[in-house]
């Protein structure tokens, strides 16, 4: 038998007993509280006739056995030894029983609680009934148990494996879960030595029985359970049985599982993966045919949404830019939307790539990663398109997230590290001004740097009112024709993406458009130690400064 099994039988005796050592006293206490508060003692010493008492106490019992779900019927038998029944139904037979018991010593006044079960399976509990002021012994009071509700409460009808008893401190039986002879009883408590559970085993009549064993030292209640070995061995076979078929029914749906999701998970992916290259070539018609319910549907409905936004955006463009009338600073303003607009569709593409090759590698944990970042990347950028500054604390919030979603798709390690103090957080600078910036030293910084860690850090900090940014890394640095080119795009307004620093550039020419002549936009770097890009704007609250939607 298994170490497993036996821990089992043993907390299982333990459980009982508690269980019926805490019920014994509760049935106790409540049968002293209710013939108290019933005032039993009273009426058995009052000097009335036995007629009224009859009456007085019959009404008094009947009342208790109503109220307590324990008690079938009470009997009650005082000094001259005159008795009294608490239940008319009880009448036939259980007065005269409990008569035979007491003239049998069954119920000695010595002991103020006794309990008892008679030959017939009938459970007695006997109190002394006690006037307090003053102290004195009136009577005895003994009352019917409910054996089944009591062996419901305590757990003794739901055993499944052979059979559980309570004996009393004279290895008397008290309360079992089923029947059980006498002398298979007798042989089974003889086993019992200890206080803390035990294990044996004994054989009668050719049947061999395992024993479990426990006593309550301070009750002297004793529980054992008899459980025959044939029928452990036909439980364990069968439970055998069942784990077998359990597992083999779980293995085959989880392999079908795992084959419909995967499949599924592919197929959207590649679906996705489609129409994302459809967007990136100018196509924004592209109907997207994807209704799962997963973490792909809602990448996918996410992107549903921005391609919304960017056909909106893109009419948008397209009408102001045929009036002719507009000022250069909104012409400038838009069309820098509308490049801003071409970054996502490309990335999101390296997205969708990266899900489908960790679907196809079944790497379900990545793809459900990878597509949870995703989502909160398009859900934090549509959010925010619209506003030309967001707070200091949202900007750091939002490169934290493309960083962690660039390390995940493209697995590249690097350092990441943002400094600044803490009242910096509530004041504003333009929106998506550092991820162009941390883009760039990842996909041009990083190459040809051998061994060496590649680390970025942005640092933000306020000198004489202003609020200065600093981008740095370790790289390769910035070769002196893009730095040349970077200081043509800071003067020209026709910025396309033809020049390699294109981002960095139009971050040089958002600041233009936002604090003409009042910014500064510098770059320092050396070849193979690294490249830092300062930025100098006014250091202004949220509450200071008035946006414009685009």
């Amino acid at each position: 038998m298994s170490r497993e099994k036996i821990k089992t039988y043993e907390a299982l005796a333990k459980q009982t007993l508690t269980t019926f050592d805490f019920m014994s006293k509760d049935i106790e206490y409540n049968l002293f509280t209710r013939y108290s508060s019933s005032n039993i003692p009273g009426i058995l010493t009052e000097n009335s006739p036995i007629s009224r008492k009859q009456t007085q106490l019959e009404v008094q019992l009947r009342m208790i056995c109503i109220n307590s779900p324990y008690i079938s019927s009470l009997y009650v038998q005082d000094l001259n030894g005159n008795t009294y029944f608490g239940d008319d139904n009880a009448k036939n037979h259980i007065p005269e029983r409990i008569s035979q018991l007491i003239r049998q010593e069954y119920f000695p006044t010595e002991e103020d609680i006794v309990w008892l079960r008679d030959g017939s399976g009938i459970l007695y509990l006997k109190r002394n009934i006690n006037s307090i002021f003053p102290l004195r012994f009136n009577g005895i009071l003994i009352a019917t148990i409910e054996s089944n509700y009591l062996q419901s409460v305590v757990g003794l009808d739901y055993q499944l494996e052979g059979c559980m008893a309570i004996l009393d401190s004279n290895m008397h039986l008290v309360l079992s879960g089923k029947t059980i002879e006498t002398g298979i009883l007798q042989s089974a408590a003889a086993t019992l030595n200890s206080q803390t559970p035990t294990i044996s085993e004994f054989s009668r009549d050719g049947v061999d029985y395992l024993v479990i064993t426990a006593r309550d030292s301070s009750r002297s209640w004793s529980v054992i359970n008899l459980v025959p070995m044939k029928d452990m061995v036909s439980t364990a076979n069968s439970i055998r049985d069942i784990n077998i078929f359990s597992g083999l029914c779980a293995t085959l749906i989880a392999i079908i599982l795992s084959v419909f999701i995967s499949r599924t998970l592919t197929r959207n992916i590649n679906k996705l993966v489609v129409s994302m290259e459809q967007v990136s070539k100018g196509n924004l018609d592209v109907a997207i045919d994807i209704s799962s319910k997963d973490e792909i549907g809602k990448l996918t409905s996410n992107f549903r949404w921005m391609l919304l936004r960017l056909k909106e955006i893109t009419l948008q463009i397209a009408e102001e830019a045929t009036r002719a009338q507009q000022a250069k600073y909104e012409v400038l303003e838009l069309k820098y939307r509308s490049l801003q607009a071409q970054i996502s569709p490309h990335f999101i593409c390296n997205i969708l790539s990266a899900i489908n090759s960790f679907s196809i590698l079944k790497d379900t944990r990545n793809v459900e990663t990878l597509s949870i970042l995703a989502g909160s990347y398009l859900r934090r950028n549509l959010n925010n398109n619209d506003k030309k500054f967001v707070t200091v604390k949202e900007e750091i919030s939002s490169i934290k997230g493309y960083v962690r979603l660039y390390r995940t798709v493209f697995a590249m390690h690097f350092t990441f590290i943002v400094q600044m103090e803490e009242a910096i957080e509530k004041l504003q600078m333009p929106n998506m001004i550092l991820q162009p910036l941390v883009e760039n030293a990842l996909s041009h910084g990083a190459k040809d740097i051998g061994k060496k860690k590649f680390r970025i850090e942005v640092n933000l900090y306020i000198r004489e009112s202003r609020l200065i940014i600093e981008v740095k890394d370790n790289g390769c640095g910035i070769d002196q024709q893009v730095i040349n080119e970077l200081r043509t795009l800071a003067i020209d307004s026709n910025i396309t993406r033809k020049y390699s620093g294109f981002g960095t550039g139009s971050v040089s020419q958002r600041l233009m458009l936002l604090y003409p002549n009042n910014y500064d936009f510098s770059i320092i770097s050396k070849p193979n130690t690294g490249s830092t890009i300062i930025i100098n704007i006014p250091a202004e609250y949220a509450e200071k400064i008035i946006t414009t939607d685009l």
